[in-house]
């Protein structure tokens, strides 16, 4: 499909007018326009976008002072606690097999929840009746190791 796009560009070129030079294609348009050299030809083309607004050049404008950063003040940050233990078993029992989603039910004292899911490598070896080390993320329990017995 680029034999196409250089058609309709050289097709294009062909109606516009050529300038020698950027300045003289702003000039020409009276600072209306702006330029742009052509891929195709090589000579400068106007655009339809407006050209740059008249800078008027003075002197420039001295910087302030740079501040470093230790001089800078800060506002006093309440410090962060830690999040609290939450009071939840870290143990459990996988009962069942693995869902499609590759999560297993676990008992984790009366309760009987669906863990996250399991990696494929790690799941033979968490199966029915195997006992545990769980943590939990969002509410839901995801196992982090076989308990040690």
């Amino acid at each position: 499909m680029p034999g196409k796009f250089l058609k309709k560009a050289a097709r294009a070129c062909t109606g516009k007018a050529r300038f020698e030079s950027a300045e003289s294609a702003v000039r020409h348009s009276q600072g209306r326009l702006r330029s742009y050299r052509c891929a195709i030809c090589g000579a400068w083309h106007l655009t339809s976008q407006s050209g740059p607004a008249p800078v008027e050049k003075g002197e420039p404008k001295p910087l302030g002072p740079l501040a470093k950063l230790a001089d800078l003040t800060w506002p006093e940050v309440p410090p962060v606690e830690p999040p609290r233990d939450e009071e939840m078993p870290t143990y459990a029992t996988c009962r069942g097999r693995y869902d499609r989603e590759g999560r297993v039910l676990l008992e984790i004292g009366e309760r009987r929840l669906r863990s996250l899911t399991v990696p494929a490598s790690e799941r033979p070896d968490y199966g029915d009746g195997v006992s545990v080390r769980i943590a939990w993320r969002k509410g839901r329990p995801f196992i982090v190791a076989r308990a040690v017995d």
